[in-house]
């Protein structure tokens, strides 16, 4: 018994090690392959929400595969400051406060507490991704989060959004 607890232990080592190894594998690429990064970016500011949210559930699994290995962290993470992520969530906060997303287009494809649903996705997401760079970063960060009113956006969609259950998160 003995023999196979050891024999098991290894085999699982082993697995962490591949899956560390494709993660980093994975991060490098979208790092390295700047059209696939420009395209996700551009994904996270379609009009339609649907691609919007698409796009930040792969953001989400990029931050995730992100955290096995601490130094691509960092470099997952500076490409991120480096790229105008703090500007573009900003913008993305501003066009949620300003209902941008109850469009007629939207309406279309979904009715108000999908796209709401969405929206407090979105948000949850964009916390991850904020809370992944400070963990890294934390005195990078302030100065990105100096350079734009992202925080009081963030704090006014949690508190004053009647749509949203985050803010009893906070």
């Amino acid at each position: 018994i003995l023999r196979h607890l050891i024999f098991g232990c290894a085999a699982i080592k082993a697995i962490n090690f591949i899956i560390q190894l494709n993660s980093n594998d994975i991060i490098q690429f979208f790092v390295y392959e700047e059209r696939y990064m420009n395209l996700l970016f551009e994904q996270l500011q379609d009009e339609d929400i649907l691609v919007q949210k698409d796009a930040f559930s792969l953001f989400s699994e990029l931050i995730n595969c992100s955290k096995d290995v601490y130094q691509t962290r960092i470099f997952f993470n500076e490409t991120l400051c480096e790229s105008g992520i703090f500007s573009l969530l900003s913008n993305i906060f501003e066009d949620i406060l300003n209902n941008k997303y109850i469009n007629p287009t939207n309406l279309k494809n979904l009715n108000k507490n999908e796209i709401y649903s969405i929206q407090e996705k979105i948000i949850n997401i964009s916390i991850e991704i904020i809370m992944s760079i400070l963990t890294v970063m934390p005195y990078e960060i302030k100065m990105y989060l100096k350079s734009n009113n992202i925080l009081n956006q963030l704090t006014n969609l949690m508190i004053n959004s009647e749509n949203f259950g985050i803010k009893y998160e906070i």
